[in-house]
């Protein structure tokens, strides 16, 4: 799926809640059988990669929000394709240079959710 549209939505409201000195934003979001899961990581000079919920001045409501929104944007986008294209997980991956990347992935990770994102993290944060 390209879309870069799509993915500069995303892009627009992760700046919104990150500092402006960021140099990699690394974005994931996963669809299991009756949840989602949705989280993004950026970097800069200081800081090594932080989280949405490792970031100070979010209140859990806001985050809370904030991820809601996000769902919102994605599954109008994942329910605009058929099955066999509509993905489960997506990674995108933003370069301070402005060079970006999107990976998908098709299979059901509901029961290895756990296993799926310590491998994720591994491969996407390090």
């Amino acid at each position: 799926m390209h879309d870069d549209k799509f993915y500069q939505d995303i892009l627009d409201a992760v700046l919104e809640k990150i500092p402006e000195d960021w140099n990699r934003i690394v974005f994931f979001a996963a669809y299991l059988k009756n949840a989602f899961h949705i989280d993004f990581y950026y970097k800069n000079e200081d800081v090594p990669y932080c989280s949405l919920s490792d970031m100070n001045g979010i209140n859990e409501n806001e985050r809370f929000g904030f991820i809601l929104s996000l769902n919102e944007m994605i599954q109008k986008k994942r329910k605009q394709l058929d099955d066999k294209n509509r993905w489960n997980v997506m990674t995108l991956i933003v370069n301070g240079d402005g060079e970006y990347k999107a990976e998908f992935g098709y299979e059901d990770i509901s029961e290895t959710i756990l296993i799926y994102e310590k491998e994720w993290r591994n491969r996407y944060l390090i």
